[in-house]
């Protein structure tokens, strides 16, 4: 008797042992038009909050994220307008089915969230963008100025 609670002591002292708790917060570095600025920099701390990732996003031209992206800088997700995103998908740079349409300006301005194929948090970027493209955030997107996108990503 005395041998087998030592054993299973050892066991679950064992097991323990590889237990290293919940899954650890991801950092992700985001590159965002800067169109998109004021919506996402009102989104992003409740992003934060409910997920647990730590966001660390750069504002910059469209133009000059899609060179960073094209050129495989280290990023996560990638916010740009919709012919770039489909750009950058058709050469692998940007994976299609990590897409969402976020809001748009006018008719022809749409701007789409994207994680790259070497993100190294793919899952939490998926939730970064999906958060973002959620229909609980389309007043975030009305209040600055712009339309909630309503069709699908490519």
């Amino acid at each position: 008797m005395r041998k087998g609670i030592l054993r299973v002591a050892t066991g679950l002292a064992l097991l323990a042992g590889l237990y290293t708790g919940p899954a650890a917060a991801a950092e992700l570095k985001v590159l965002c038009a800067e169109a998109l600025r004021p919506a996402v920099e009102e989104l992003a701390p409740a992003f934060e909050k409910s997920a647990g990732h730590k966001l660390s996003i750069q504002y910059d031209t469209a133009e000059n994220i899609e060179k960073k992206v094209a050129a495989e800088d280290p990023i996560d997700v990638a916010i740009l307008t919709k012919p770039q995103v489909d750009k950058l998908v058709r050469v692998a740079k940007l994976v299609g089915g990590s897409t969402a349409n976020l809001a748009s300006k006018g008719p022809d301005l749409v701007f789409v969230g994207a994680a790259p194929p070497y993100s190294e948090q793919a899952l939490a970027a998926k939730a970064f963008i999906d958060f973002l493209a959620a229909p609980a955030n389309k007043a975030v997107y009305k209040a600055k100025g712009m339309e909630p996108a309503e069709r699908p990503a490519s």
